[in-house]
């Protein structure tokens, strides 16, 4: 049975992936003769699609030590809502007035996965740290080919890292910072997810 001309096809496909935020680029859509090979019909720029970037579940940002001005650990955790790639990033900026690289490089003390009660350990390392800019990319280390299932949770602790200096004006006995910014990319960069958790207080 042959479509005539002008005819219109609509089809939904399942089991395709978003993965990043951003403008998709263009799509191409093409129709074939039964063969698979002859091609009829070809649009090689079908507009792009707006594609919104996702809120993590959940994320947190915790000085090991709430002094100010101190060199402590940071313990992070961030909660994927989507399936991630292995070979994916977490993105950590810190408010202004924490320093990163203090007092040597900032680096993993630890690293692990948790899904359903299972922890799990995770091969990440520093990829980047930018101490002007306050970021520390954190590579997972992982699979291209495999993902972390929905509701993954990453906790991560980075050491070397100082407090802001806290200017406390009495009767306040701490300073509330600035909030941390947490995000999960893609190999190529683009963001997946993101998240504010609230800032913690330094007195």
């Amino acid at each position: 049975r042959l479509l005539g001309g002008g005819s219109t096809v609509a089809m939904t496909l399942t089991q395709v992936r978003v993965l990043a935020g951003g403008w998709s680029g263009v799509y191409q859509i093409r129709t074939y003769l039964s063969d698979g090979t002859s091609l009829v019909d070809n649009n090689p720029a079908v507009p792009a699609t707006y594609l919104v970037i996702g809120n993590l579940t959940d994320s947190s940002a915790m000085p090991g030590d709430l002094g100010s001005a101190v060199r402590t650990t940071l313990a992070i955790m961030v909660q994927i809502s989507s399936p991630l790639p292995m070979d994916s990033f977490i993105l950590a900026q810190m408010p202004a007035g924490f320093l990163i690289n203090d007092g040597g490089s900032t680096s993993i003390v630890s690293a692990t996965s948790v899904l359903v009660s299972i922890t799990t350990p995770v091969p990440a390392y520093i990829k980047q740290s930018d101490a002007s800019a306050g970021t520390v990319l954190i590579a997972l280390n992982g699979s291209a080919a495999v993902s972390y299932g929905q509701g993954t949770q990453f906790k991560v602790v980075l050491n070397n890292i100082r407090n802001m200096v806290a200017t406390v004006i009495p009767p306040a006995t701490s300073q509330t910072s600035s909030p941390f910014m947490l995000s999960t990319r893609l190999r190529n960069g683009a963001a997946a997810e993101v998240a504010s958790p609230p800032p913690p207080g330094v007195p």
